[in-house]
């Protein structure tokens, strides 16, 4: 297991209960100031909604905590969308549709025919689903695009689909003026991500079950 940036408590939970249990646990320790707001990481919606309402009736109120899901507080932190927002999907759409045209040959046909029809509507349709795509491998498989990222720079074997997607994500990956988001993520898991110094005092982080 590696070990996590400085700050942050981790726990993993088998259900809402238990993780409200120790979150109050450790609130209760914390040396926390009139002023400090913790954070607490908590991926699904349903046990943010069970970690507030446990806050409220536990201590009577939780004004003073912050819920972020773990990749909004990473995004916050080091910057998943560079900069000047480059690696948001809006952006990244206009960006691809370019790539897209340039790499028509690697294709599926459906989205070949797109191209040399010159259906300019359809090919920002395409762009942005390919940007909404690869925005969902950012949060939820970095691990697939930092091995896109190392790949040869010639390959376009295709593995499921996965060729054209690997030569996009590398052409954005060539035009950006930001470090990737994917290799941001994979410092984060690795323990060796640079925490700022103006972070709230103490990140809690709870971990979903699994």
């Amino acid at each position: 297991m590696t070990t996590p940036p400085s700050g942050l408590i981790l726990t993993g939970v088998r259900d809402a209960d238990a993780a409200t249990a120790w979150l109050l646990r450790e609130l209760e320790e914390l040396p926390l100031g009139p002023f400090d707001h913790p954070v607490v990481l908590a991926n699904h919606p349903a046990l943010r909604r069970a970690l507030t309402l446990g806050i409220a009736r536990g201590t009577g109120c939780a004004a003073s905590v912050r819920f972020v899901s773990p990749a909004g507080w990473v995004d916050e932190v080091a910057g998943l969308e560079g900069v000047d927002g480059e690696w948001r999907a809006a952006a990244m759409t206009w960006r691809l549709t370019e790539s897209l045209t340039e790499h028509a040959a690697l294709l599926p046909r459906s989205a070949r025919q797109i191209i040399e029809g010159q259906d300019t509507v359809a090919l920002l349709e395409l762009a942005r689903a390919v940007a909404q795509r690869f925005r969902a491998y950012v949060l939820h498989r970095s691990e697939l695009l930092v091995r896109w990222e190392s790949a040869e720079p010639n390959d376009t074997t295709d593995d499921g689909g996965e060729g054209w997607q690997r030569a996009m994500w590398r052409a954005l990956v060539h035009g950006s003026q930001s470090r990737s988001p994917a290799q941001i993520i994979a410092d984060v898991r690795a323990g060796t991500c640079h925490i700022p110094d103006d972070l709230p005092p103490v990140i809690l982080v709870v971990a979903d079950p699994t």
